[in-house]
């Protein structure tokens, strides 16, 4: 009770989401939010009880069950509280997302309730190591990766909104769509959100994230991520050394998502060498970029003993939503040659 307590006054008190809706004494006795200790679930889960025919748009009460034994009623006890109650929270704006954008925020959030806590660290690991998929999908196969996407919401917490953490709840108040209606989505939210009040494309700001996306664990630079050295798991990179040269190196990335190239001269004189990328992919565009700084629009070059690190970023051609949203590899050649 003190844990779902001090996820209540964060998350709803502080950050301004909307309290669990009464459930008319539809689950348990009254129309109190209900929580029930359930023993071996091995985890925790929210699920619907009625929507709420007050309302044009699809909010719901909800019920948690959660299992206080084993590894959650551990060490974890408090963030899977606090990601759970979350998910309740949800509920009251739009119940009908993809589940990546309900996992990620969840994530988000158990962070601003327990700042110190650890343990959603080693979800970064299949989010960093499949940097080639889309920041906004949903796999099921590695677990974690959507959660862990919860990278992208610390990045626009730090980047453009410090001392504001409530942009989370506006943001899950922009879904709230009619019943029958799929838009506006998450995507939609966060693209209105971002223009109207920090002036900024969502496809810029994801562009960037992909950069600050490298500068953590042992490459952490002290200017990006505020925990980025205690953050566990480097992005996948793919290597070429300047002596093999000229190179054509093929990419493939969904739709917001990227590959990361990282060139090193390993010789004793600079090089100086070009990079270029082609695709025949019409519908979208590649976006070539330095980490340390922006795009890459002249030769590059390398001292002995040095690197750099490109990112390309698949962008769309035309403004996206979850519902048209392919998931589908994009292919692309990143061609290297020598500039004498």
């Amino acid at each position: 009770i003190t844990l779902l307590e001090e996820s209540w006054t964060v998350q709803v008190d502080t950050l301004g989401f909307s309290a669990p809706l009464d459930d008319q004494g539809n689950c348990g006795a009254d129309g109190n939010y209900d929580v029930f200790i359930w023993p071996g679930i091995d985890g925790a889960f929210v699920s619907s009880v009625d929507d709420n025919p007050a309302t044009p748009y699809q909010d719901y009460s909800t019920y948690m069950a959660i299992d206080i034994s084993g590894v959650v009623g551990g060490a974890y006890l408090d963030t899977y509280m606090a990601h759970e109650f979350n998910h309740a929270l949800q509920a009251v704006d739009d119940w009908t997302e993809e589940a990546q954008h309900y996992e990620a925020g969840a994530t988000f959030a158990e962070a601003l309730v327990y700042p110190d806590e650890t343990d959603w660290y080693f979800e970064m690991r299949d989010f960093q190591d499949n940097p080639e998929w889309s920041l906004f999908y949903d796999d099921f196969a590695t677990s974690w990766y959507t959660y862990a996407a919860a990278m992208y919401l610390h990045y626009l917490y730090e980047r453009y909104y410090p001392g504001d953490p409530a942009f989370y709840a506006r943001l899950w108040r922009g879904t709230r769509s009619d019943v029958g209606d799929d838009r506006p989505d998450y995507i939609d939210a966060l693209r209105f959100l971002l223009m109207t009040e920090r002036g900024v494309t969502l496809d810029a700001t994801i562009v960037e994230f992909m950069q600050w996306r490298w500068f953590v664990d042992e490459f952490d630079d002290g200017a990006h991520f505020a925990k980025g050295a205690d953050w566990p798991h480097t992005v996948a990179v793919t290597d070429i050394d300047v002596s093999e040269i000229p190179v054509v190196q093929s990419m493939d990335a969904m739709i917001y998502g990227a590959n990361f190239i990282r060139v090193t001269n390993n010789g004793a004189v600079p090089v100086n060498f070009n990079a270029v990328v082609s695709s025949a992919d019409l519908d979208v565009s590649w976006r070539l970029l330095d980490v340390a700084s922006g795009d890459v629009v002249a030769p590059a070059t390398l001292m002995p003993n040095d690197d750099v690190v490109f990112v390309v970023v698949v962008l769309p051609a035309v403004k996206v939503w979850t519902g048209n949203l392919s998931f589908d590899p994009r292919t692309a050649d990143l061609t290297l040659t020598n500039n004498p």
